[in-house]
């Protein structure tokens, strides 16, 4: 019986629900974390668990990417127009609050999972798919830096606001040590694409650590 990512590595449907929504996010951050895990502790390797011929396949770089592409940067209100249709309008304060709280979490694990995979298999990195160095998660590791309300983190979030700036940092310098040049060449020009947006005001919402912003440039 599938479960979790397995079951939907990626959320379907012409309905909204919050609480669809919500549980596929858990869903998301407890695989992340359990992967974080085994990779910290190195008890087995991208190869050993991407590459084996076992069934069912990992749904972790699939789910990764949709969240990247189409979640990351989506508020609780835009995550509706994603679906054909809504029953809701409005949501309270709190239900807005929970939901920026998941996908800052999101954000806070794969940053992580970042460094996990860098640090500890950078010999081993043929064994993750290439799709998973992309653009979307690049433009998710830059702005967590450098514009991380648009992640959804809070500063009244104590906990992942003294969380995001050595998990980036740590992030920053795992792909600046290990990252392959192409996947560097992608990371510059999301830069270079991010900074130019209109969207992306950076004079007018900056909450970043000096020290992240030296590794990127470093990077880039």
């Amino acid at each position: 019986d599938l479960r979790g990512i397995l079951k939907n590595p990626v959320l379907k449907g012409t309905q909204f629900s919050l609480r669809a929504v919500e549980t596929w996010l858990e869903s998301l951050i407890a695989a992340i974390d359990c992967y974080c895990w085994v990779f910290k502790r190195e008890l087995f390797s991208p190869t050993q668990l991407f590459t084996a011929k076992t069934e069912p396949n990992s749904m972790l770089f699939e789910s990764d990417g949709f969240f990247c592409s189409s979640r990351a940067f989506t508020d609780i209100v835009d995550s509706t127009k994603c679906f054909d249709s809504t029953l809701i309008s409005s949501f309270t304060p709190k239900e807005t609050e929970m939901y920026d709280q998941l996908r800052s979490s999101v954000v806070l694990k794969l940053l992580q999972l970042i460094s996990a995979l860098l640090r500890n298999f950078s010999a081993d990195l043929e064994a993750i798919p290439a799709g998973f160095w992309s653009p979307q998660l690049m433009k998710v590791v830059f702005v967590s830096v450098m514009c991380p309300s648009k992640l959804g983190f809070s500063p009244g979030n104590l906990s992942q606001a003294n969380k995001l700036p050595q998990y980036t940092l740590h992030s920053c310098q795992a792909m600046m040590e290990h990252l392959p040049q192409e996947s560097k060449n992608i990371l510059t020009h999301t830069i270079e694409d991010t900074l130019c947006s209109k969207e992306y005001n950076l004079s007018q919402n900056i909450s970043f650590e000096e020290e992240n912003v030296s590794s990127l440039i470093t990077l880039a």
